[in-house]
């Protein structure tokens, strides 16, 4: 057992070296709750370029030093911009989800969308197809 644990972490340290990755830093639900929060009184604040673009001085000072002194982490810019990109694009496809038919609602109690099999069947046969589109297949 012990060696299997060896040989599985001398593995994926080969693999971050040879990818020239960084250590991966998870973000645990109260902290990206929080990064919320304080992205958003940043806007509220005017602390946004014309644009609606955050400055990294900004978000080192504002943001990521509140995040890591309250929960003891060492959250980075680069940490922080991978963040927003998954957030925005959970945020994109929960509004196309919702978008899509007046059926599909959100349930706060099972913290899942729910619809009819139909409407299920409907919204993955259109994602399908335009995964499809978007992402050609060249063999």
């Amino acid at each position: 057992m012990n060696v299997l644990v060896t040989v599985s972490v001398t593995i994926i340290m080969m693999v971050d070296q040879r990818q020239g990755k960084g250590e991966y830093i998870q973000w645990r639900p109260e902290e990206s709750k929080l990064l919320i929060e304080l992205v958003a009184s940043c806007f509220k604040e005017g602390w946004v370029d014309p644009n609606g673009k955050m400055f990294k001085k900004t978000v080192e000072t504002k943001i990521l030093s509140v995040l890591n002194e309250k929960f003891n982490s060492r959250k980075t810019y680069k940490n922080f911009i991978n963040r927003m990109k998954i957030l925005k694009n959970q945020y994109r496809d929960f509004v196309n989800l919702l978008h899509f038919d007046s059926k599909v609602q959100w349930n706060p109690i099972t913290k899942k969308f729910t619809a009819p099999d139909e409407v299920w069947t409907a919204y993955l046969r259109l994602f399908y197809y335009t995964l499809l589109l978007t992402h050609p297949c060249f063999d």
